[in-house]
């Protein structure tokens, strides 16, 4: 696997980008928070992790398949991935303003059950907003000579950031207290990715403008 220093060294500005757009994506309050803070008030800090672990899971593999597709796309056909790049600044566009624009979330009863690995793998196998999100991001870092060793390390990239973030929420979460809290700064951390969402939709147009 590609070390930090060779990942950080093809496209360091774009990764970055990436990675802080990853870690603001998981900080939302939103499904996921609600399924892994249940998981923790309910069932304890051990069903908490058991749902990060498995909500990561689910990520790392839409974040694979969202890596190597799009690579494959760029190889390929590079008419095409230049086109999905323009549809990408396009939903991150969307995604900016609609993250400047969110309304505060309260409501930390999305399911009725404790949660665990299987219900944490679900929440984020079976959200298309997930795939959706690489895909406006990736397309925007992906450079046609990465290698594939950093191919993967930009996929678990994305698999830590998320498996990490709730692994924390999941263990911070003791008291229902802390969800009040997290949930208050939603509307900030909202407002910061929707800046950095914009900002990377603008370098992704600048380049695209660049190479054309």
């Amino acid at each position: 696997m590609a070390s930090a220093a060779t990942l950080w060294a093809e496209g360091s500005n774009s990764l970055q980008a990436a990675a802080t757009a990853l870690l603001l994506g998981a900080m939302s309050p939103g499904p996921s928070l609600a399924v892994v803070a249940r998981a923790s008030i309910k069932g304890g800090r051990g069903a908490g992790l058991r749902s990060a672990v498995g909500h990561g899971v689910g990520f790392g593999l839409y974040a694979l398949a969202v890596v190597f597709g799009l690579a494959s796309l760029m190889a390929q056909q590079p008419t095409l991935f230049a086109l999905l790049q323009w549809l990408g600044a396009a939903l991150l566009i969307y995604l900016g303003v609609r993250s400047l624009r969110a309304a505060p979330q309260t409501d930390t009863e999305a399911t009725s059950q404790p949660g665990g690995f299987v219900v944490g793998f679900l929440t984020a196998f079976l959200n298309p907003k997930i795939a959706l999100f690489f895909v406006a991001v990736f397309a925007a870092v992906l450079q046609p000579d990465m290698t594939f060793a950093t191919q993967i390390g930009i996929a678990a990239m994305g698999w830590a950031i998320d498996t990490g973030w709730y692994a924390i929420v999941a263990l911070a979460l003791s008291a229902p207290r802390a969800v009040v809290r997290l949930q208050r700064a939603g509307t900030a951390i909202d407002y910061a990715m929707g800046v950095l969402l914009l900002t990377l939709a603008a370098v992704t147009i600048w380049r695209l403008l660049a190479a054309g």
